[in-house]
């Protein structure tokens, strides 16, 4: 089982974001160099000036190792018959390790002592990075929501913060649930947009989780609107209506596959279901 997920990943790779410069026969023959190689190269290239689709490259190859690394790593924890456990032991150990040398490895390309001054160049590698971490499960996880809260050069940077939550929830780390319901009534609309967008990854999320974020978003959704209809030359309320209600409506959605558009129904939703335990279970069970 292990290498026919394996195998079947090496040739389908989903599709890189439009930062990514490299061509696609190059990617494709990432996996088969030594991944110290890989992270050698590319700290030789943030050492580097004027390089810059140099180092998207070099990042690109890494996306797709990370990538093949957490497929690896599903199949050794979802064993076949004819897996050895020993060997899937191994793979899970080394997969793990990887994947976490991988996230201290694009951590290090955001915080480089040699790309310290915000400008479009060293902005476009950055958010290459973070759209790579994105890749790492719960390591890549632990480092965009560091860079979220406590890397103070960004303290400014709203988009690429933002960039950073919506890529948390592509993670699937769902222990990074509460921090990111917590943002949803940030004073700053792009951050409850940025929260919003990686619940609607969270659809599988453990049940009480859901349910939580569900709680959150009808209630605080209505009340944007409200506040919209209450005070309609309140341009502040209409520009954080603009920006945070369509992602959280489809962050609703995702979370409890209704399909309702009106922030006013989902809170009626919300109060029909909220004790309906059948909708709230994780979803293996």
């Amino acid at each position: 089982m292990l290498v026919l997920l394996t195998s079947f990943y090496l040739h389908f790779i989903p599709p890189m974001h439009d930062d990514v410069v490299a061509p696609v026969a190059p990617l494709m023959l990432a996996q088969q160099q030594d991944l110290g190689e890989q992270l050698t190269a590319l700290d030789k290239l943030m050492r580097g000036k004027d390089n810059q689709a140099d180092v998207l490259e070099s990042i690109a190859r890494l996306r797709v190792t990370a990538v093949i690394l957490r497929n690896q790593l599903f199949a050794a924890e979802n064993p076949g018959e004819d897996d050895s456990k020993s060997e899937m032991k191994k793979i899970i150990k080394s997969s793990r390790r990887d994947l976490a040398k991988i996230a201290d490895n694009l951590m290090g390309v955001i915080l480089h002592s040699r790309r310290k001054e915000i400008t479009a160049e060293n902005m476009k590698i950055w958010e290459s990075a973070a759209r790579s971490l994105g890749q790492l499960g719960g390591p890549g996880a632990h480092d965009l929501w560091q860079i979220f809260s406590k890397t103070k050069k960004f303290r400014d940077e709203a988009d690429f913060l933002k960039l950073c939550l919506v890529e948390i929830g592509t993670t699937k780390d769902y222990t990074k649930t509460a921090v990111l319901i917590d943002l949803l009534d940030s004073s700053e609309f792009l951050y409850i947009a940025g929260a919003a967008e990686a619940l609607a990854q969270f659809g599988d999320a453990p049940g009480k989780q859901r349910r939580t974020a569900v709680e959150a978003l009808s209630k605080l959704v209505s009340q944007y609107y409200e506040n919209i209809q209450s005070a309609p030359s309140n341009e502040e309320a209409q520009r954080k209506y603009r920006i945070c209600s369509q992602p959280m409506i489809k962050a609703l959605s995702a979370l409890t596959g209704q399909k309702i558009v009106r922030p006013l129904e989902w809170t009626a939703w919300w109060n029909d279901n909220k004790n309906k335990s059948e909708l709230w279970q994780d979803k293996d069970e």
